[in-house]
């Protein structure tokens, strides 16, 4: 009876000691870390390969050249650092004090069935954010510091730089995720603030300083337009990066002086946006229309906008007085440092110049940099303007004047 008592207690700890042994080298040693994840890349239906693998689960991991393949896609990262606590998740939160990811690119095969031709269009993304819920409501995750340069989601169409850094504090529990602190930094815009991501619903809630960066329009446009580069914006989007929609505000919305600030509802994807109902203030007046941007390849910028009660004196002293017009515009920066492209269309219902009556239409091209083309027609007391053609070639001019006194009195 002893010895069979005594057998089984021998096998228990023979059982206990290789479980710790077995934990000590999946935990301890590169070789198991590498193990782990080749046991997850096969449960989970896909193939992970990787170039450079140092550190061990328990504390600190580096991965370098990383491949992750799946039927439809694929994901290379060239760096990830891992530097976190795994046994805090025996106290239901699991700590990471530190996450590094270098030049992550997202490929994608578009489906034959999508649609083409849109400016913003719902397709291609390898993954949801109701897909990121995937944590068991006992768990959350802590990130003191994440650190992510570069992200690309790219696909047959073509690709789109979704970020050049992404960094801050995160809070992934119960469904949600929170970052008490963020930075979002990419070509087109950078964003500095905090928010509350419901991934389950899913819905956003934003407030940030919004900057567009010197990379898009050299600052002295913003200055020569009167736009300001830096702005506070809230953010309330229902969906993810595949098709979100909601209400935006930029700036600070008050009718005083100098103030640009703008609403609107808000439609789109990691393709592009829509702003529709778009309401404003610029110029000291208000502005009414609808706005398109996408980022595929290159910025593109098109829309159509009602202002009434504008004053252009705000830009030129001698248009002193309040307008109505309506605009149209579109705009090109390409992605591959050609100078951007530009149409501008207005037809100016009334206007005045030194506060006397104007009104007509203009219209203007840019390209290679430049003012490229011009047609103006603008009638005023007195006298008619008509200006067409090409202002570094050849451009017609035909002034017509009854009394130029009411514009240039003694």
């Amino acid at each position: 009876m002893r010895r069979w008592i005594l057998s089984i207690f021998v096998l228990l700890v023979l059982l206990g000691l290789t479980v710790i042994g077995f934990g000590n080298w999946l935990l301890r040693s590169s070789a198991g870390a590498s193990w782990l994840i080749e046991t997850i890349a096969d449960a989970a239906d896909m193939q992970i390969t990787i170039g450079q693998l140092e550190g061990r689960l328990a504390d600190e991991l580096l991965v370098g050249d990383c491949v992750v393949t799946w039927p439809n896609g694929e994901m290379t990262v060239q760096r990830i650092r891992l530097d976190w606590e795994p046994f805090s998740v025996l106290q239901q939160k699991l700590n990471i004090r530190a996450l590094e990811v270098d030049q992550l690119v997202v490929r994608t095969t578009a489906d034959a069935d999508q649609a083409e031709g849109r400016a913003v269009e719902v397709n291609g993304s390898p993954f949801a954010a109701s897909d990121l819920a995937f944590l068991p409501a006992w768990l959350s995750v802590q990130i003191d510091r994440l650190q992510v340069h570069g992200v690309a989601l790219k696909n047959d169409g073509g690709g789109v730089v979704i970020a050049d850094e992404i960094s801050g504090s995160y809070l992934w529990s119960k469904k949600q995720l929170k970052a008490p602190e963020f930075s979002y930094l990419s070509p087109f815009v950078e964003l500095r603030g905090a928010f509350d991501w419901d991934l389950q619903q899913p819905h956003l809630q934003m407030t940030a300083d919004v900057h567009l960066p010197d990379t898009l329009i050299e600052p002295q446009l913003f200055r020569d337009i009167a736009v300001p580069a830096n702005f506070p914006a809230q953010i309330s989007l229902d969906g993810d990066w595949n098709d979100f929609s909601g209400p935006v505000r930029f700036g600070n919305v008050a009718d005083v002086d100098d103030n640009v600030w703008l609403t609107a509802e808000a439609r789109g994807s990691w393709q592009g946006i829509r702003f529709d109902n778009l309401q404003g203030r610029y110029l000291n007046g208000d502005l009414a229309g609808d706005l398109q941007l996408a980022w595929i390849d290159s910025f593109r910028m098109n829309g159509a906008l009602t202002g009434s009660g504008l004053d252009p004196g705000v830009l030129i002293k001698e248009l002193d007085g309040r307008t109505r017009l309506d605009v149209s515009a579109d705009l090109l920066i390409p992605s591959d440092g050609r100078p951007l492209q530009a149409s501008l269309g207005a037809v100016i219902h009334e206007g005045q110049l030194r506060g006397h009556d104007v009104a007509g239409n203009v219209a203007a091209d840019w390209r290679d940099g430049g003012l490229h083309e011009i047609d103006l027609d603008l009638t005023g007391e007195g006298a008619r303007v008509i200006a067409r053609g090409k202002p570094t070639e050849r451009l017609e001019l035909d002034l017509a004047v009854a009394d130029l006194s009411p514009f240039y009195p003694d």
